[in-house]
């Protein structure tokens, strides 16, 4: 086989390969879920942002709590 009918036979299995990241993501839920909504995230990072968004917090003011608590 050739290199020029080889590469059409290929491109899909790339594509394939190149996606599959793509799926295996978690994606964050929208502005207006709810508590259990967020609970249900398994990475920590990403519950803790739901959560932050839920209960309008913002970085500002997180920086805020943190120097106060520091104080």
């Amino acid at each position: 086989m050739t290199l020029p009918t080889l590469l059409p036979r290929l491109a899909p299995l790339a594509l394939a390969l190149a996606s599959a990241p793509l799926a295996a993501q978690e994606f964050a839920p929208s502005a207006d879920t709810s508590p259990a909504a967020c609970a249900a995230i398994t990475t920590d990072a990403a519950r803790l942002a739901c959560y932050d968004r839920l209960f309008g917090r913002t970085p500002e003011a997180t920086a805020a709590a943190d120097a106060a608590a520091e104080a």
